[in-house]
């Protein structure tokens, strides 16, 4: 017994001595009335971050715990190149009393940014107090603190106004639930009419993206802005050689740079292939230079080419693009046609028809092959005509009188021969083409009507008159006609009012390397360039009087009134280097001086070009009798079109002063075109020459819109 005895008191004994050697865990915390988040900035490092707030999670599953976010994201402790441990130096997270203390997070690989360690602890309880016994004051705090940090979790969340989620003002409600998975997935988040949350349109997973006319700048914050406005017609610049003058008001000659600059506004129109949208093209309001194109000399732009300039949207802003003039779209020149009409033997001319009555009085045959025009009197005209037949309608770009070689046209010095064409197409009612007088003193074999206006109204029926005094006339053996079948096609359309392209451009040319495709309808038409004439990528323009002037830029929108003056130089007046003896008899450039020209270019046919000459000089002669006659040559020196003036001197040939103008009006038409002083000296009776002397003034103006 006294061994047994002795077995029951070493065992009380060891009972009532080992909890003296036990350590008894720390009492709860209390918990602190701060956010349970922790943030660090770290660069290259696995962090070794303390946690800083109680983890009060049961087990081992700490992804439970807490979330972990690395520059704004939430990372799964699993990531295999972000992931993350949640450990304490006090020992495993199995056996340690909660709550943990001292957790430290850890990625498993070096990371660099701004770490958020935010309490994220999962509800749940897997045991429970054992009833029928009082609870220890311990275990009572560990539950309630647990339950309160869960809750303060939530609040940071939910409920702070400061928080992470989206809340209604108090009184409001986000009544609606939203759309079920399948139906919202890659759709955007919007607000319906009611201000509940609902669906919309389709965006990128993941990302924004810029789309037409939206530009995204910088970031924190990133500003959204846009260059398009809603639609409207109005066309706001200028096409323009020189920075910020969408009116230029100096010459630019060799210019490598062609502008968009504003000038009524800083929008343009553009289809972007759904809608019509107006493109601001400048930078800010500040913008005077718009867009602009860098030529650069570049042989890309050949030397003496047209092109078509368009304004498109390329992706993100609106830009300009050029289209090279093909023969397709390049304007023809003037034609003889085959069945042109001569004067047969006999009392009437045989090949010609006589459309509307044309013929007022008798043409009497004089002469080897010849019609004579002598009208009994002033009130009379005779009138010669062509019918081009049913549907073969032609606009006559030139006609050509040619005399008998037994009798040149000629006839008294003083008499001015007035003719008129006119065009139709019923035969009735009858349209003025050209009228301009004949000096009957003109000598030679052939007279040239410049009816050089290119792509004129064709007409079925084209009737020529001549009117004299009664007395005086002039014989013709053949009238020539000369014509196109009518314009190129322009590869031009219009839609919502607004010229674009007719088709797409596969080859639109926006530097001197690259070209892009502008799909049907999406470039917008803003006018036509020229290059130089014997360089590539560069363009003229001039303002100020001077010879061989040009203006090789054009705009289709907010036109001008464009005015070129050609003039000949001259230094002194008198005998001298300012005189010259004019010799020919055939046309030729005025003082032969092929520079005294202006050029204008078109491009589109909408609006006609005035030009005029104006010459005041002395003219002496060796003889009597002499004659001058001078005008403007269209595209050549061998004619005159439009009106001219003519000067004779007295029977003593003495020195006379004189003055006079002519003047030319193009009706509509698209190219270039180019305008000469054109001058000859009239047949005299005994042959003698004409010498000019003081040359007062010699100038000529053309004028259009563009």
């Amino acid at each position: 017994m006294n061994l047994i005895r002795r077995a029951l008191l070493a065992l009380v004994l060891a009972a009532g001595i080992f909890p003296a050697f036990a350590q008894a865990p720390a009492p709860v915390p209390a918990l602190p009335d701060t956010e349970r988040r922790t943030s660090y900035t770290i660069s290259g490092t696995t962090c070794a971050c303390a946690v800083n707030f109680a983890l009060y999670g049961d087990s081992t599953d700490y992804q439970n715990w807490v979330q972990v976010w690395l520059n704004g994201v939430l990372l799964p402790y699993n990531d295999p190149a972000n992931g993350w441990t949640i450990t304490s130096p006090s020992g495993s997270l199995t056996n340690l009393p909660r709550p943990i203390t001292d957790a430290v997070l850890t990625f498993t690989i070096a990371q660099t940014g701004t770490v958020q360690i935010v309490g994220a602890r999962r509800p749940r309880r897997v045991s429970q107090v054992s009833e029928s016994r009082g609870v220890a004051a311990r275990d009572f705090n560990q539950i309630i603190t647990d339950l309160t940090a869960q809750n303060r979790e939530v609040w940071d969340k939910i409920n702070d106004v400061t928080g992470r989620t989206v809340l209604a003002p108090p009184g409001s409600s986000l009544a609606n639930f939203l759309p079920p998975l399948a139906s919202r997935l890659g759709l955007g988040t919007c607000w319906d009419n009611s201000g509940n949350l609902t669906v919309c349109a389709s965006v990128p997973s993941s990302t924004f993206s810029a789309g037409n006319g939206i530009t995204f700048t910088g970031t924190n914050p990133t500003v959204i802005s846009t260059g398009v406005i809603a639609f409207q017609p109005q066309f706001g610049g200028r096409l323009t050689l020189i920075s910020g003058q969408p009116e230029m008001t100096a010459d630019a000659v060799g210019a490598q740079t062609i502008y968009l600059a504003p000038d009524t506004g800083p929008y343009m129109p553009i289809y972007n292939g759904s809608a019509w949208v107006s493109c601001n093209f400048t930078s800010g309001v500040t913008d005077q230079v718009g867009l602009s194109l860098a030529l650069a000399g570049s042989a890309s732009w050949p030397a003496n080419t047209i092109f078509d300039i368009f304004g498109y949207w390329n992706g993100s802003a609106c830009a300009l693009a050029t289209r090279a003039w093909d023969s397709s779209m390049l304007p023809s020149a003037p034609a003889q046609i085959t069945n042109v009409t001569t004067i047969t033997s006999g009392t009437t001319p045989g090949s010609w028809t006589n459309p509307g009555n044309a013929f007022n009085g008798t043409i009497n045959q004089t002469g080897a092959n010849s019609a004579v025009f002598s009208p009994s009197n002033n009130s009379s005209a005779h009138c010669l005509g062509q019918d081009w037949g049913a549907g073969n309608p032609k606009a006559i770009s030139q006609m050509v009188l040619t005399a008998p070689t037994d009798f040149p046209i000629r006839g008294d010095l003083t008499t001015y021969l007035p003719i008129v064409s006119f065009g139709s197409n019923d035969n009735t009612n009858w349209t003025i083409i050209d009228q301009r007088n004949i000096n009957s003193s003109a000598n030679g074999t052939s007279y040239t009507l410049g009816i050089n206006a290119r792509f004129v109204v064709p007409y079925r029926y084209v009737r020529l008159c001549i009117a004299g005094d009664g007395s005086h006339g002039i014989r013709v053996s053949q009238l020539q006609f000369y014509t196109t079948a009518g314009p190129a096609t322009r590869r031009l359309t219009k839609s919502n009012g607004i010229k674009v392209n007719d088709a797409a451009i596969p080859t639109a040319r926006i530097n001197a390397t690259t070209t892009v495709n502008i799909p049907q309808y999406q470039g917008t038409f803003l006018g036509v360039f020229q290059t130089d004439t014997a360089s590539a990528g560069q363009v003229s323009a001039y303002v100020n009087p001077g010879p061989s002037r040009v203006y090789n830029i054009w705009n289709d929108q907010n036109q001008r009134t464009i005015t070129l003056q050609a003039v000949v130089p001259f230094t002194v007046t008198g005998i001298g280097p300012n005189s010259y003896t004019l010799s020919s008899t055939s046309f030729g450039y005025i003082q032969s001086t092929s520079t005294f020209s202006l050029s204008a270019l078109i491009g589109y046919a909408q609006d006609p070009v005035s030009v005029t000459l104006l010459r005041a000089a002395y003219m002496n002669t060796t003889g009597n009798g002499a004659g001058y006659v001078a005008g403007i040559g269209l595209d050549s020196n061998n004619n005159i079109s439009g009106t001219e003036f003519s000067m004779t001197t007295d029977s003593t040939g003495a020195a006379q002063g004189f003055q006079g103008s002519a003047s030319l009006t193009l009706p509509p038409f698209y190219g270039t075109h180019t305008f000469y002083g054109v001058e000859y000296n009239a047949y005299a009776p005994s042959g003698t020459l004409s010498a000019f002397t003081n040359i007062l003034n010699t100038n000529m103006t053309a004028s259009w819109k563009g």
